[in-house]
């Protein structure tokens, strides 16, 4: 029986009208050939690139042109530079050993306390499509999300689970700057929401999802 790790970040605002659930699915079988995947990336760009091991690769920070990931300070200002990399590290996301990704997603109208109901609700989408695949599958697993656990919402999300729930205990937190599999559920994320968002400014990033992890993961709207 093999278990699986799902680890999840946010994407979306009540201003876009968008909430996005992005994840990154191991199997625990998987899980180290996944993180050595991963730490050589990491080596990998601060070879080619300056970006050492400890920078936060956060998607709408480096993939905009904020702050300075790179040791080289012309690199950090230049935006194509920038979408290279990302690319390149989705690319690395789709061929980690066993992974999957996916993002459940929704538009809303919902604004203020409506849209924080809205957030829940399509995380208990997320939830139940894992829980189905799981059951079918005859398998368990758990959930690491990127925060420091203070919201209690999603603590109350898994514990109206039924059960029979597929998905142990509440769901984990590590903020991303200390989890390489959590920056790559925000960078999944992230990019999923600029899948359906559809921002005239951001154009070129668009098809990101479909283009490089197409083939290891779906959106799907609930």
């Amino acid at each position: 029986m093999s278990f699986r790790w799902y680890y999840v970040d946010d994407s979306g605002s009540p201003q876009s009208g968008w909430i996005v659930y992005g994840f990154v699915q191991v199997a625990a079988e998987d899980w180290s050939a996944a993180l050595d995947h991963w730490l050589q990336v990491r080596d990998y760009l601060l070879t080619a690139y300056g970006i050492d091991a400890y920078t936060e690769l956060h998607a709408y920070r480096f993939i905009n042109g904020r702050g300075n990931p790179s040791k080289d300070p012309e690199w950090n200002r230049c935006k194509a530079l920038r979408h290279q990399v990302a690319v390149e590290v989705l690319q690395a996301v789709a061929r980690m050993p066993g992974v999957r990704v996916g993002a459940v997603a929704r538009h809303t109208d919902a604004r203020r306390d409506a849209y924080a109901r809205e957030q829940l609700d399509v995380y208990r989408c997320f939830l139940d499509g894992v829980t189905d695949r799981l059951r079918a599958a005859g398998e368990y697993g758990t959930v690491v999300m990127d925060g420091n656990g203070t919201d209690s919402r999603y603590k109350k999300a898994h514990r109206q689970l039924k059960p029979t729930r597929r998905i142990i205990e509440d769901p984990a937190h590590q903020q991303a700057h200390q989890s390489y599999l959590v920056q790559a559920a925000d960078l999944v994320s992230y990019v999923a929401y600029q899948a359906v968002l559809r921002d005239p400014a951001r154009i070129a990033i668009h098809d990101w999802f479909c283009d490089y992890l197409g083939q290891v993961g779906t959106i799907a709207q609930v």
